[in-house]
């Protein structure tokens, strides 16, 4: 669903007439300033974007939830549209992607180290505040994507388990600190993630993050079951 369309509120009623299954939206918002780094939207700001609010309130009236993708640099703004729909569940996908974050990626994008080394600053400092709304929910996923520039061990052969777990188990732990264990759920990124982990890897890398904090049937099961409002109608919350 296209949440700036007039006609958005129809078309989510005709998806809850066709399916008890219906929970939410995802609608991306990433956009990027770095030619070399692929936007999945025209324009930035969608989620200030009038007429996107204006369908958000649709969401919100049918009880249903928002993923959030967006690159890191967005963070700001999906704190803003958390904070306008309190009674809105969002769910934040890929932990922001902060791209070229760990390597460089696109034509500019981290580049240096001293670049990597801010961007990760701001992100923390986003993601702590993204936080603070407390209808956000957060997902562990997304570790695989490319964008977030992990490097390759030698050309060809992918990123070795110790470098991928040393290199992103920052990330994890920061989310995990951020949003706390009812907060957060592990989740796939597939296919997307393919060329760098396998599915129980990535579970497997999260759960070694977190050590002594994880609880295994609340990051794979309790949490998605309230955060989805699995075997409850599709409005009840």
């Amino acid at each position: 669903a296209d949440l700036r369309d007039p006609l958005v509120g129809e078309l989510l009623d005709a998806h809850l007439a066709a399916s008890p299954l219906v929970r939410g939206v995802r609608q991306m918002a990433a956009f990027h300033a770095d030619s070399d780094v692929r936007s999945w939207t025209e324009a930035p700001g969608l989620f200030a974007d009038p007429a996107f609010r204006r369908g958000f309130e649709e969401l919100s009236r049918r009880s249903l939830s928002f993923e959030i993708w967006c690159y890191a640099h967005q963070l700001p703004d999906a704190r803003a549209l958390a904070l306008a729909f309190p009674e809105t569940t969002c769910v934040l996908d890929h932990y922001g992607t902060p791209v070229g974050a760990l390597g460089p990626r696109g034509r500019v994008t981290g580049q240096t180290p001293m670049a990597r080394v801010a961007m990760l600053g701001a992100w923390r400092d986003d993601i702590a505040a993204l936080a603070e709304a407390p209808n956000v929910v957060a997902k562990h996923s997304g570790l695989g994507m490319p964008l977030l520039g992990l490097p390759e061990d030698s050309p060809g052969r992918g990123v070795s388990y110790s470098r991928l777990r040393d290199a992103l188990s920052p990330l994890v732990r920061h989310v995990d600190a951020s949003f706390g264990p009812d907060r957060t759920l592990w989740a796939s990124n597939f296919p997307i993630d393919k060329p760098t982990l396998s599915l129980p890897t990535s579970l497997k890398l999260v759960t070694e993050a977190l050590g002594g904090r994880v609880d295994v049937e609340r990051l794979t099961r309790t949490n998605a079951r309230r955060v989805y409002r699995i075997g409850a109608s599709a409005t009840q919350r």
